[in-house]
């Protein structure tokens, strides 16, 4: 079986993603409002499967009663039936999903964007929503800076070539905080130029790849000695801990301009 992976432009910033099988139906993952969504299906004449759900923020939820009035029977799967009204199959981690027509579906718990954070692997693609974002990572809501640390860390032992597919185009916004980090970072400074080239023509950064990411996210890169040494000039102070490293620099990205 081959699916082909779309990501739907929605809000300001946000991607639904689209996982479409061979019979035309279609997995959506974090559908913040419905209308995307519903003319995708149109104009494709696609029939909807099954939502993914990664995380409680309205921005990755909000379309789903409005897809469930037009698609009653679809399921809803999700990190917590309380937490997320519309979710009709709680996800833990290490759960297998699977679903006619599709490749198996493993779910991978990463918390610390918020503490019940979930992530779908498919056919190699990891739809992480809003905790590996392309050269950054989410900030840290209910979660704590440990769980997103660790969280990381389990996604960075995936597949190299696994495709990151993450919930929002943020990538040319945090690679202006990777170059500051390591301005001598070659990943970094012709990824930036392709992702210039790629949002002029409107097109998405995504998805990345985890290869790509180990090159140039500095969360990613807490060894990298460049990154260290601006690290500890910033803070006028040594850290040697990774997870002190990774919360200084987590704490550093939320006031970056």
């Amino acid at each position: 079986m081959a699916e082909m992976i779309r990501a739907l432009p929605a809000l300001k910033d946000n991607y639904i993603w689209a996982v479409v099988n061979d019979a035309g139906q279609v997995i959506v993952v974090d559908p913040g409002v419905a209308e995307p969504v519903i003319a995708f299906l149109k104009n494709q004449a696609l029939d909807l499967d099954a939502i993914l759900i990664t995380h409680k923020h309205a921005d990755h939820t909000h379309g789903v009663f409005e897809l469930l009035e037009k698609f009653p029977r679809v399921s809803v799967y999700g990190p917590g039936q309380k937490l997320i009204p519309g979710v009709t199959h709680e996800v833990v981690d290490g759960q297998r999903i699977v679903l006619a027509g599709f490749a198996e579906i493993h779910v991978l718990a990463i918390p610390g964007h918020t503490f019940e954070h979930v992530a779908y692997e498919l056919a190699q693609h990891l739809f992480c929503g809003d905790t590996l974002f392309s050269a950054g990572c989410g900030r840290v809501f209910d979660g704590s800076y440990e769980q997103l640390f660790k969280s990381l860390q389990k996604i960075a032992s995936l597949s190299p070539d696994t495709k990151i597919c993450c919930g929002h185009e943020y990538t040319l916004e945090n690679l202006k905080f990777a170059q500051m980090l390591e301005p001598s970072n070659e990943a970094v400074r012709m990824h930036v130029q392709k992702c210039e080239q790629l949002r002029v023509q409107g097109l998405p950064t995504l998805p990345s790849t985890l290869a790509l990411e180990k090159k140039l996210n500095p969360f990613l890169r807490l060894d990298a000695l460049e990154l260290r040494e601006n690290l500890q000039r910033h803070l006028t102070t040594d850290l040697t801990e990774d997870l002190e490293i990774f919360t200084a620099l987590r704490q550093w990205k939320n006031a970056f301009t």
